[in-house]
């Protein structure tokens, strides 16, 4: 079986107005030609009326919308950081879920701190026990070079933080800022079967973090689309619900065949 040519955009073209994706997106139409690429996939990362902008944009020129309920996240939840009192910024009825997981930790004995190179290969063991537990590929050695080198490399705009029990690392999360709005980028917790979320302290470590560095808004990534009923991803959601409830929609993956 002979191997289609493709290419895959998973997070753009990104450009600075939706205005400018018609023009965009006839510079890759050009250069997927010219490539002699079959099939473009693309998803550029934008919410609210621009996302409707730019998925016209995307049919007018013949690209179709396959998104699935598995594929990349196309539902977001954002915090906004201006709403936590400098004082004591879980407090509120919103984030009354979150303190007692907060002090279930607490109790437990569980700390979290900011990560540093050596705990990038605890990163790694977790994520690859995982993903071998699920039968998936797990990512090749530079991968984890270069998150060691761009996430350690600039402590104001891009940051690790790591929940440890008992002198072992749990979990790690990678959190990087894009002009006003920080993002959760990717994390993962170990195997350990423990009586506390063994995200819930570094998670919150990152929200104050990205708060003190002026982000006005923090993103923690994907939200189960409606009507998707995967036991794993919506049990994520939960969690992540016990920091904001505020979900914005993204466009969806589009393709155009050539």
């Amino acid at each position: 079986m002979l191997p289609l040519p493709i290419a895959q955009i998973e997070r753009g073209p990104v450009c600075d107005d939706p205005g400018d994706m018609p023009d965009v997106l006839e510079a890759l139409r050009g250069q997927t030609r010219r490539h002699g690429i079959l099939r473009l996939s693309v998803m550029p990362y934008w919410a609210g009326e621009a996302k409707k902008r730019v998925e016209r944009s995307l049919k007018e020129r013949g690209f179709s919308d396959v998104q699935s309920y598995a594929g990349s996240h196309v539902r977001a939840l954002r915090l906004d950081l201006s709403s936590l009192s400098a004082h004591d910024p879980f407090a509120g009825n919103e984030f009354t879920k979150l303190r007692k997981e907060l002090r279930r930790s607490e109790r437990a004995g569980a700390t979290s701190r900011r990560g540093r190179e050596e705990d990038v290969d605890k990163f790694r063991g977790m994520l690859e026990q995982r993903l071998r537990s699920e039968g998936r590929r797990t990512p090749i050695k530079s991968y984890y070079g270069a998150l060691k080198d761009y996430f350690l490399s600039c402590e104001s705009q891009r940051a690790m933080f790591v929940g440890e029990h008992e002198g072992d690392a749990v979990s790690a999360i990678f959190v990087t800022r894009h002009g006003p709005v920080a993002a959760y980028a990717a994390g993962a917790s170990s195997a350990r079967e423990l009586s506390f979320s063994k995200m819930v302290q570094p998670m919150s470590c990152a929200v104050l973090w990205a708060k003190e560095q002026g982000s006005t808004s923090f993103d923690f990534g994907g939200m189960p689309m409606q009507g998707d009923t995967d036991p794993k991803r919506n049990s994520i959601a939960l969690f992540k619900r016990s920091f904001s409830r505020t979900e914005i929609d993204l466009v969806h993956e589009h393709v155009r065949w050539f």
